[in-house]
């Protein structure tokens, strides 16, 4: 059983306070957190903060920096650290025993010294994904509206595994691991889902969960009926199947205007 060999990471703790470098910026801003979009569970997550104020100030910059959990089922479920630097420079804080799971990311700064009003940064998001687990999509860049194959290994046979698209989550779908612990759907990404990188993630109802990035591409032009597929599926797949379904309309539509000319042919 799969469950055998996945790891508990039941904790969380910060490895320490990296100062970056020191530089002196003309203005602070804008402000962002840099997280790599998936990490393996048990690995390091480094969390990198852009400059909180470039002020002449003799107190330090602090950061609130907090790491939340999206589902009820990780561990953990949020934590907060503050740390402090002088101003000017960029710090990195290094989480770890994250377990498998979709994080936000968010951070404030201020300075005392200067009374500066608390400046919230960009929220950011990272998947922490299972080690025991494997995900794969068809294609890694789809048009929104477009159909995508996701394929999945290692859940526990039988097991119940809801398909989600990230990073706003929403559910595209269920599906049941085969008695290999394979699982393998075909998913449509919503029409109005925003531009960009996105997750798509696997969750078993025991608690396994992996991910993988996508991109989403602009909406195909209208008039093209269905959505257009994006999909490398072998042939016999549901990829063929549509296309064998786009071939027979083609076909219909041309005997349809074949027997219309005929009709008008006879009637002369």
């Amino acid at each position: 059983m799969f469950t055998t060999k996945r790891r508990v990471f039941a904790g969380l703790a910060v490895a320490g306070l990296v100062l970056v470098g020191s530089q002196a910026a003309s203005a602070a801003g804008p402000h962002t957190i840099t997280v790599p979009p998936i990490v393996v569970a048990g690995d390091d997550l480094d969390v990198e903060l852009s400059l909180c104020s470039d002020l002449d100030a003799t107190n330090d910059d602090i950061w609130e920096v907090t790491l939340k959990a999206r589902a009820a089922f990780t561990t953990p479920q949020a934590s907060t650290q503050t740390t402090a630097a002088p101003p000017g420079n960029l710090v990195s804080l290094t989480f770890t025993l994250l377990g498998p799971g979709m994080y936000d990311v968010t951070a404030t700064c201020w300075n005392y010294a200067a009374a500066t009003t608390p400046v919230d940064y960009e929220p950011a998001t990272v998947a922490v994904v299972d080690p025991d687990l494997s995900i794969a999509t068809s294609v890694s860049t789809v048009a929104a509206g477009a159909v995508l194959l996701v394929t999945g290994e290692g859940f526990d046979p039988g097991d119940e595994v809801v398909i989600e698209l990230h990073s706003t989550p929403v559910v595209l779908g269920k599906t049941l691991a085969n008695d290999k612990g394979a699982v393998s759907a075909s998913v449509t990404i919503p029409a109005g889902t925003t531009l960009g990188q996105h997750w798509i993630t696997l969750a078993g109802t025991s608690g396994s969960f992996t991910a993988t990035v996508i991109t989403v591409s602009p909406t195909p032009p209208p008039g093209g009926g269905v959505p257009k597929v994006i999909s490398d599926v072998a042939p016999g797949g549901s990829g063929s199947a549509l296309v064998f379904a786009g071939l027979a309309v083609t076909f219909l539509v041309v005997v349809g205007v074949v027997a219309s000319r005929r009709s008008r042919t006879s009637g002369e």
